[in-house]
């Protein structure tokens, strides 16, 4: 069965496409930090999604930190996605690098470049820039703010994209993370939308997720996501 893209989940893919470096909200959460690993560090994010609309979106997301004269994380992304009873096959890449190191200076920069594919059509769905700023106030608490801008592909829109949120280490191996995003364009406003979730992290090299909030296009869903990063 041929897999068809649907634009009311373009926003979804762009955000769910950012990804997710340690020490990062990452994974299913939309707003970046200003930080990679070091040079050979990987990581394997994955997490599934289901509205209560039935739409659902299945996402692994690999990411390994190389040296290209800076080091520079890599991240590949495939997702399967559900909307309105059909499947979609997305892939997305992305080029990562800090700009200004939060171990410094307790704030920090990041650049972000990015692509979608329709896997079906083989046609470009979304490119994105997207630039991360952290601060960190103390050693339990960090605040992330982004902003960048998008095109969409398929009708030639243009996007500016924002993005804020927390992470609050308030237990011993528990985090709590929230985050409000949303983008602008010239097909008119999107209203903010926000999501908030529970880690627990048992290890430095594993996230475990559960986070509920909406989607920051097309319809006002409630979306449960579950989300696992292993990193070695």
């Amino acid at each position: 069965m041929r897999l068809h893209f649907h634009r009311p989940i373009i926003g979804v893919l762009f955000l769910l496409a950012h990804s997710a470096p340690v020490s990062a909200a990452g994974g299913a959460y939309a707003v970046d930090d200003a930080a990679i690993g070091a040079v050979g560090d990987c990581q394997v994010e994955t997490w599934v999604s289901s509205a209560d609309n039935g739409n659902r979106i299945l996402v692994s997301q690999p990411a390994c930190v190389a040296n290209f004269g800076i080091p520079v994380e890599i991240t590949v992304s495939p997702q399967a996605v559900r909307t309105d009873g059909d499947w979609a096959a997305i892939g997305g890449l992305q080029a990562k690098s800090v700009l200004i190191p939060v171990e410094h200076h307790q704030v920090g920069m990041a650049l972000s470049v990015g692509t979608l594919v329709d896997f079906s059509s083989g046609q470009g769905v979304q490119t994105y820039v997207n630039v991360p700023v952290s601060v960190h106030l103390g050693a339990q608490l960090r605040i992330n703010l982004n902003g960048g801008w998008s095109l969409d592909e398929l009708t030639d829109v243009h996007h500016a994209t924002w993005g804020g949120g927390f992470e609050w280490d308030f237990a011993t191996a528990l985090s709590l993370i929230g985050e409000v995003y949303g983008q602008v364009g010239n097909d008119g406003d999107h209203d903010p939308r926000a999501q908030v979730g529970v880690r627990y992290s048992p290890s430095d090299t594993i996230d475990c997720d559960v986070i509920y909030g909406d989607n920051v296009t097309g319809e006002r869903a409630q979306w449960l996501t579950a989300g696992l990063a292993l990193r070695f």
